[in-house]
């Protein structure tokens, strides 16, 4: 227990030193016990006007003048300022931090108007008994339901009923009363009845206080715990507004809102371009919990094995033909070489005559140029796929160039001859310096293609 709780809940220790709160229990109870003395200050000046216009009117008779108007200008003084309290601080903010003070001084207070409630009785010994009893019920009255408001503040109702009830007990002493042993026995059981009454509003109150901070640092360790996630976070109600959320959501989310509460599992793409992947559980008072984990990584990497996947196949697919193009364009042009050289060796049994072998060597020399025109097809193609083409300029001839560029497609596309095809080049077109092999393979293709299509 601390030394603030302490000297409030020990009723021995009233007229102690008041204790500065020092933990954040502590100053919440500061903080609610001065709340309550300015709430009750109003209550406290109307109750105190009407007490002490019963006690003048009542024994404005039987007492001095001066004493009268002396007391009347207190309590009077005492209304003022309560009421003082209550309007400067009614409306003031809630404060983070107390020092005390404010309680000290209420208790100063609250003991100096119970001296003077009690004291009141030395000047009133004159009356009649029935006088006498009537203050003692006032007092008691007085003290009980200043106890009653002011409970959760031992301190300040022990000051008061303690400095009420005091002078009573001591003038019917000193007044030698009948009853005044029965009445000191009764003013004490009353004083500590009024005493533990505060003291167990102040241990109640103290209870509701720590079950407060108890759940307001359970509630920031949860808004700690979810906006450290990485994921956006929220809790909605059964009307879809949002009762707690992490920055990433109020980020992601900036209406607050969701469209689609039953999208459990689905993926959904924000409108800053972000992928999400969206998990919805319900809460069973109403409403659900959303939360949205990016994917955006994992989408990026999708897309690149897609895109790596189909460029695989077409690169398979480009190797397959291509397989199936050179078989054929590079087999056809070998089997007509060997079996044309095979006839002509001089193993072979077949007579050949001399048109016969013209003609065999004509096909050998269309086919090896073929095969030439595939083989360079090929070399062409790997070097124009790479970074390391060297290209080699030289003075070339364009007649010599276009001769041998038909020659080569005749061969290519099997033509029996160059009937149909005219070519002319300009006397006044000179050599060009190009790379040969480069400028003859787009004639080849051109001329190629002229004869096909």
């Amino acid at each position: 227990m601390s030394a603030f709780s302490d000297s409030n809940i020990v009723w021995t220790k009233i007229l102690s030193k008041p204790r500065a709160p020092t933990t954040e229990a502590d100053t919440q109870l500061a903080i609610s016990q001065q709340r309550l003395i300015i709430d009750n200050a109003l209550s406290n000046a109307i109750i105190t006007l009407v007490s002490a216009a019963l006690i003048t009117a009542y024994f404005g008779q039987s007492i001095p003048f001066w004493i009268v108007a002396a007391w009347l200008v207190v309590m009077v003084g005492f209304s003022i300022a309560s009421f003082s309290v209550w309007r400067r601080f009614r409306n003031a903010p809630q404060p983070k931090r107390v020092s005390g003070r404010f309680v000290a001084k209420a208790e100063q207070v609250s003991a100096v108007i119970g001296l003077c409630w009690g004291i009141l009785v030395f000047a009133i010994e004159g009356a009649d008994e029935e006088a006498i009893t009537f203050f003692i019920l006032l007092c008691a009255g007085k003290a009980a339901a200043f106890s009653s408001m002011s409970g959760q503040v031992p301190r300040v109702t022990a000051r008061f009923t303690f400095a009420c009830i005091l002078p009573v007990l001591v003038a019917s002493v000193i007044s030698g009363h009948p009853h005044a042993f029965f009445m000191i026995a009764l003013g004490i059981a009353f004083y500590v009845m009024l005493q533990r009454g505060a003291i167990g509003s102040f241990i109640q109150l103290q209870k509701v206080l720590k079950e407060q901070i108890k759940a307001e640092r359970a509630q920031e360790d949860l808004r700690n715990a979810i906006e450290s996630i990485n994921d956006a976070f929220a809790i909605y109600d059964a009307d879809g507004s949002v009762d707690l959320s992490n920055s990433r959501h109020r980020e992601w989310f900036p209406s607050g809102r969701m469209d689609d509460p039953d999208g459990d599992g689905r993926e959904k793409r924000l409108p800053n371009g972000r992928w999400v992947l969206q998990s919805i559980n319900t809460r069973p008072a109403g409403g659900w919990v959303s939360v949205h984990t990016d994917i955006s990584s994992l989408k990026s990497r999708e897309r690149e094995l897609v895109s790596a996947h189909r460029e695989a196949e077409e690169a398979s697919a480009a190797k397959g033909r291509f397989l199936s193009t050179m078989s054929h364009e590079l087999r056809t042009p070998l089997n007509i070489i060997n079996g044309f050289s095979k006839l002509m060796t001089r193993d072979s049994n077949v007579p050949l005559s001399d048109a016969t072998v013209r003609e065999y060597g004509d096909s050998i020399h269309q086919a090896g140029e073929h095969l030439l025109t595939v083989i360079n097809d090929i070399i062409e193609y790997s070097k124009t796929g790479s970074d390391t083409y060297v290209y080699n300029p030289q003075p070339v001839a364009p007649r010599d160039l276009l001769a041998s560029a038909i020659t080569l497609a005749v061969g290519f596309n099997r033509l029996s001859s160059l009937e149909g095809v005219t070519v002319s080049v300009s006397p006044a077109l000179g050599e060009v310096v190009v790379d040969e092999l480069a400028i003859r393979r787009v004639l080849i293709n051109l001329i190629t293609n002229a004869f096909r299509f």
